[in-house]
């Protein structure tokens, strides 16, 4: 299983690094599976899973700042 959840992390690095490539706009943030939040990387809230999202994305999934790190 742990081997699966980075694989897919690992997947949605790339995409969000070809994203950011191409123009797709925003800068990268970090979300969690189960979180409410977006993050800054190296965020201690991060500790169990990080997947890359852009900005917009993350906030078009309703999700909202870290109030810790303030991305």
């Amino acid at each position: 299983a742990a081997a699966a959840a980075a694989a897919e992390q690992e997947a949605a690095a790339a995409a969000a690094a070809a994203a950011a490539a191409s123009g797709g706009g925003g800068d990268t943030v970090y979300i969690t599976n189960t979180g409410k939040k977006y993050h800054r990387d190296g965020c201690s809230s991060l500790s169990k899973s990080k997947i890359p999202k852009t900005r917009s994305e993350a906030e078009a999934m309703g999700l909202e700042p870290c109030k810790n790190c303030r991305p």
